[in-house]
């Protein structure tokens, strides 16, 4: 879990609202640095007043050090804001920068944060101390222990408190956000944003939620605002990157994934959502070398033994996909895994181990319709017609709607010679998908074995009308017309069929074509 989605500015700069600043990155970013250095030559401190002392001495070092930084930040022809406003804007954004980049200052947050969480009592009204303690509690998975201490908080009335408040609104947000509460999330997330617009994690944040309920433009918009607030959030690039991988934008996908790299290589997730990207425009050689390098980096990488997998798979290496997916532990319980060792196997024609991991999937989720198809196809080319059947007509009874079990259930009964089962079948499902050509045709090679040839050519003829090139059906319709005895239009149909590549009717057209 990352700390800079949860942590902001946890103290007060009070001496602030004396004066006006102005808000530039690089007056901030050189301001935060001096303090950086300051808080690095510095002991930690053992409880919250001294923590506030700590850093109102380094930025009073910082400006005492340099003076021009001091007169630059100055703004005093600025009236839209209070200088109690202004102060804690930039406190924020000093803040905001010392969390993403200064290691001394989180070393000593969390060294506070420690204290204060095994010192005070669990009843304590310190701001600081409560909201330490509900971060704790984050860190450790226990949001929903954590939000009644963010409520404390945000219940407050105190001015002093108000850079706490703020904090407290962006994690509870968080906190909702990792509940599934998204639209919550938004709500105290927007509050926290109402009360400082700068405060970039809570733009991340919100964005974040915003993600998961499907709003990517909005989500965007947050991101992108983050961003410029705070040029060095690693994570809101990572985020404006699955924005656009999600709106199918793979060019600004992979170049903000790529921002986000240049700036923290070392997470690994970083590298694997680079790896999607390729994954997705087809770039497999690749994909492998961004998903093995977040193997290298990181052990919690969700689903990397699938997309691993699924890579070589479609560079046509079944033996090694298998192996990656054998290889780990988790596969024995994820039934996705073991459906596609199946896949793998059966692309090998390898039906009887296909049909084995199948199996092993469906006694996982055993309401899955297409681990039934995929079973049906094998056992269906491994020539057990009546177990593909079956599970076929599983597929169909977990999914009435699913087109490819109606369509193999029509294809069995053919195959078993029930012409008449298989022509109702496929009446059926033409009702509810009546452009799609494959099931015209279909059931027009159904109607000629029952030797309606009239309905056969009229099927054959909307098979066509929405597949033109497919030269077996014109040779198909050809042959329903010479059943109908028009041999003109069989002709025709031959000759279309020769010219779109068809190489097995010259005997059809020599026999039955008058070459005058």
């Amino acid at each position: 879990m990352n700390m800079h989605k949860k942590i902001a500015l946890l103290f007060v700069l009070s001496f602030f609202s004396l004066n006006s600043f102005s808000q530039s990155n690089e007056a901030v970013k050189k301001l935060s640095n001096l303090v950086c250095d300051c808080l690095t030559d510095t002991e930690n401190p053992q409880n919250e007043e001294e923590f506030q002392k700590l850093i109102q001495a380094c930025m009073v070092k910082s400006f005492t050090d340099d003076m021009t930084l001091f007169s630059n930040a100055i703004d005093p022809s600025d009236t839209t804001k209070t200088n109690n406003e202004k102060g804690q804007e930039l406190g924020f954004k000093v803040g905001q920068y010392l969390t993403l980049t200064c290691e001394s200052f989180q070393e000593k947050v969390k060294i506070l944060q420690d204290q204060l969480v095994t010192s005070e009592p669990e009843d304590s009204v310190s701001a600081l101390s409560t909201i330490l303690r509900g971060n704790t509690l984050m860190e450790a998975g226990k949001c929903s222990e954590a939000i009644p201490l963010y409520n404390k908080v945000i219940q407050l009335d105190n001015f002093q408190q108000s850079s706490y408040k703020v904090t407290a609104f962006n994690n509870r947000g968080y906190c909702k956000s990792e509940l599934g509460d998204y639209y919550g999330a938004i709500t105290d997330l927007s509050v926290a944003l109402e009360i400082n617009p700068n405060y970039s994690f809570a733009l991340n944040n919100r964005g974040e939620a915003k993600l998961s309920i499907g709003d990517f433009n909005s989500a965007i918009l947050d991101f992108n605002k983050s961003i410029e607030i705070a040029p060095d959030l690693t994570e809101a690039y990572n985020n404006l990157g699955l924005a656009y991988y999600y709106k199918e934008n793979f060019s600004s996908a992979y170049s903000n994934y790529h921002k986000a790299i240049s700036l923290d290589s070392t997470n690994g997730s970083f590298h694997f959502n680079l790896g999607l990207v390729d994954f997705s425009t087809e770039n497999y050689e690749s994909a492998i070398v961004n998903f093995q390098k977040a193997k290298t980096l990181s052990n919690e990488i969700t689903d990397f033994s699938y997309y691993l997998s699924s890579t070589y798979k479609a560079l046509g290496f079944y033996e090694k996909a298998i192996d990656i997916l054998k290889d780990d532990p988790e596969t024995a319980f994820d039934y996705i895994n073991l459906n596609d060792i199946g896949l793998n196997y059966y692309s090998l024609e390898q039906y009887d181990s296909a049909i084995t991991y199948f199996d092993k999937s469906i006694l996982i989720e055993p309401n899955s319709p297409t681990i039934y198809l995929n079973r049906g196809y094998a056992f269906y080319d491994y020539d057990k017609k009546d177990l593909a059947f079956k599970d076929f007509d599983k597929t169909a009874a977990l999914d009435s709607t699913n087109i490819e079990g109606l369509y193999m259930k029509s294809v069995v009964y053919y195959d078993l010679g029930e012409f008449e089962l298989a022509l109702a079948e496929l009446s059926h499902t033409i009702n509810m998908y009546n452009d799609v050509a494959e099931l015209y045709a279909q059931r027009g090679r159904t109607k000629m074995q029952l030797e309606d040839f009239k309905g056969a050519s009229e099927d054959f003829t909307s098979s066509i009308e929405i597949f033109p090139n497919d030269y077996e059906v014109y040779t198909e319709r050809g042959k329903a017309y010479l059943g109908n005895k028009d041999v003109e239009l069989a002709c025709k149909d031959f000759s279309t069929s020769q010219a779109l590549g068809a190489e097995d009717v010259e005997e059809l057209i020599s026999t039955n074509c008058s070459k005058n």
